[in-house]
């Protein structure tokens, strides 16, 4: 017959089944990214770069899972036939372990948004798809919602739950890729977003404070929110632009030195140009995965 002449056949394999199995974990994309080739979506420092660019958002450490697929659509004739119509929409509901501060952070700006999404299962495979052979992309999800954080009793935890459809079930059926790479893709965490605080500018320098701030968690021996100091930055975490808007390079106009006396809070030094005012900003690299909001220099 005509319609089965490109038929591939089902020749013996090594494997037995496949070796993907439970999600432990997703790396939520935006909707055009992809990873350029099927090298690049098996090269850590690749993950790493689209992490501090924004691109990627690993989501870790799913404790429960439920299945949500919607059932195939198929018709019972009167004569007893069935008739095909469309395969059901896969869907799953994810639940995580997460302190408040990051619940918060993933259901009011994560929630009802539009995402592609790589998965991670227990084995360490990451699991994605390719329309082409050769760039990679995250499944298109159809729905993605954060559900309240639970209440914890003694039978249960204050799970995050996470609800999701996948927009086309071709691309895991027709279209899936997976990898097992040689590092650890549980080991990946996002950008966390810190507090920059920054001095006047003085004799063409300034300090810039840099420390966690905690959204939630309120320490008893200050009656403030908690803090923490973030250490071991360097020039490159820093973006400065000067009062005529240029964008300064850390390699050559200026450094960045921690206190030994005081973690966390850094001179800027200028040693290029006359800088009295501007704009600074903590910036995440492929090491240091912290950003902050941009605070502006004054004299």
């Amino acid at each position: 017959m005509e319609c089965l002449a490109n038929v591939d056949g089902l020749g013996e394999l090594c494997q037995q089944a496949t070796p993907i199995t439970v999600r432990v974990g997703a790396f939520l994309t935006r909707p055009d990214y992809a990873f350029a080739s099927v090298s690049s979506f098996m090269t850590e420092a690749d993950w790493l770069t689209a992490i501090a660019a924004g691109n990627i958002f690993p989501l870790q450490l799913i404790q429960e899972q439920e299945n949500q697929d919607v059932e195939d659509a198929v018709l019972d004739t009167g004569t007893g036939n069935k008739v095909f119509q469309y395969e059901g929409t896969r869907g799953q509901m994810w639940k995580f372990i997460l302190p408040l501060d990051l619940h918060k952070i993933l259901k009011n700006q994560y929630s009802l948004k539009s995402w592609r999404m790589f998965e991670l299962d227990k084995n360490g495979n990451v699991i994605g798809t390719s329309s082409d052979g050769t760039a990679v992309q995250g499944f298109r999800l159809s729905y993605f919602r954060v559900g309240k954080q639970e209440t914890p009793s003694s039978d249960t935890a204050a799970y995050t739950p996470v609800e999701f459809q996948k927009a086309d079930i071709k691309e895991y059926d027709a279209n899936g890729v997976y990898g097992n790479p040689t590092w650890i893709a549980s080991d990946l965490y996002g950008i966390l977003k810190v507090d920059l605080t920054v001095s006047t500018v003085t004799a063409n320098a300034f300090t810039a404070t840099v420390a966690w701030l905690s959204n939630s968690e309120i320490d008893n021996s200050t009656d403030a929110f908690k803090t923490f100091a973030i250490s071991n930055l360097v020039a490159a975490n820093f973006n400065v632009i000067d009062q005529v808007g240029a964008l300064m390079d850390p390699a050559s106009d200026y450094t960045a030195t921690e206190s030994t006396a005081t973690p966390g809070t850094y001179t800027i030094d200028v040693s290029v140009g006359g800088l009295t005012s501007g704009t600074c900003q903590v910036i995440a690299s492929t090491t240091e995965l912290f950003k902050s909001d941009i605070e502006t220099l004054s004299a």
